[in-house]
């Protein structure tokens, strides 16, 4: 809604190189969005899906998979039991014929709708009020249930984003005024898109998650505007302005990284450049048999515990490297934990490391990938 220019910009760019782009992370989302689709829909345990297959991708990260999706099941099930709501899961909307999106859960009663939208990634954290998403979303569901139920302007609209990877929950209720106020906000935004020359406008909130952001002429040149400056002739007040700038300068360069690693992933070179493994990770290779391991060789394990749960490899290893902890045996990590390989990352063809194998292993290299806490 704020870049008019950009849905235009965004779908010549959706193909590369003759194939449709292929991005490790968003790959993994999905796969992980369809895990949890299932566990809802049949009702079973999260844990009875490791090591199926979704989206391409093996899942075998449990404990990436509780982390990022267990608190989401878990609120969508406590709200279907203690709402008395009818769950409608993957829910597809249209709002207009140039806005349509799929809802990750939606419950429903006459008197109260809660929309939720899950949220894989361990980046930047989602806050639910002002979120447009969500509000196309509960607009959506407010035009294609209204035939099911008897919606009222009394009708609470919740909406939910759940992102378990940032331990984060967030809510906010709307009003079907709210969400009628919006639709005409929303019908003028889509009409701009569709001018033969509909503008451009970088914007930190715009241009985070734009596909073209990397070859966006309007940012391109205020990227080079900004840098070209000497900035050891800028004023207080310039260097203000251009500190206001720098989250736009920031996605440009993460859009080029992106679009970089993108490319060498799917097997097409960029000159200079190769993927590598990144920061590897360790995990409990059988946490019960760990704490069986250590409760062996420890005069008490209770050190290992972060309540309620056991302690990550990382955080266990510092406690056990305290000089007064009190031991029965000598305790070796590696006879508990196993390696997993880094995400993706790209570096000069200078760089020492070994250059990834990159025909389809990107998909699966990032699926292993669980940052230590």
């Amino acid at each position: 809604m704020r870049c008019p220019g950009s849905v235009q910009l965004e779908e010549s760019v959706r193909i590369l190189d003759g194939e449709p782009r292929q991005n490790p992370e968003a790959a993994l989302g999905t796969a992980l969005h369809e895990l949890a689709d299932d566990a809802l829909s049949f009702g079973k345990d999260l844990t009875d899906f490791i090591g199926m297959t979704y989206n391409g991708i093996e899942i075998n990260n449990e404990d990436l998979v509780i982390h990022r999706l267990k608190p989401y099941v878990d609120y969508v099930n406590d709200c279907e039991r203690d709402f008395g709501l009818k769950l409608f899961t993957e829910f597809k909307v249209t709002v207009h014929e140039y806005c349509w999106g799929t809802a990750d859960a939606v419950l429903a009663s006459d008197s109260l709708v809660i929309v939720v939208d899950l949220k894989t990634g361990s980046g930047t954290m989602v806050h639910a009020d002002s979120n447009k998403q969500l509000l196309i979303y509960a607009l959506g569901v407010y035009m294609d249930l209204v035939t099911l139920f008897d919606f009222t302007d009394e009708t609470t609209f919740r909406l939910c984003i759940s992102q378990g990877a940032k331990d984060h929950h967030d809510e906010v209720d709307v009003s079907v005024k709210d969400l009628k106020k919006f639709k005409k906000l929303l019908y003028a935004a889509i009409e701009a898109t569709q001018m033969p020359n509909a503008p451009l406008v970088p914007g930190e909130a715009q241009c985070q998650w734009c596909l073209a952001r990397s070859s966006c002429p309007a940012l391109n040149r205020l990227v080079a505007q900004e840098t070209a400056q000497d900035f050891a002739d800028m004023s207080a007040q310039s260097l203000a302005e251009a500190l206001e700038l720098l989250p736009v300068v920031k996605s440009w360069i993460k859009g080029v990284e992106d679009r970089a690693k993108e490319r060498i992933m799917n097997g097409k070179p960029v000159p200079g450049w190769k993927a590598v493994s990144g920061r590897r990770s360790r995990r409990w290779t059988d946490e019960k048999e760990a704490i069986e391991y250590f409760n062996k060789r420890l005069k008490s394990i209770k050190v290992l515990y972060s309540e309620p749960k056991f302690m990550t490899p990382a955080a266990a290893e510092k406690v056990l490297k305290t000089a007064e902890l009190k031991k029965n045996a000598e305790v070796n990590m590696d006879d508990v934990v196993v390696w997993e390989p880094g995400p993706p990352t790209i570096v000069p063809d200078s760089d020492p490391r070994e250059p990834l194998n990159t025909t389809g292993q990107a998909q699966s290299d990032f699926a292993a990938f669980k940052e230590e806490d």
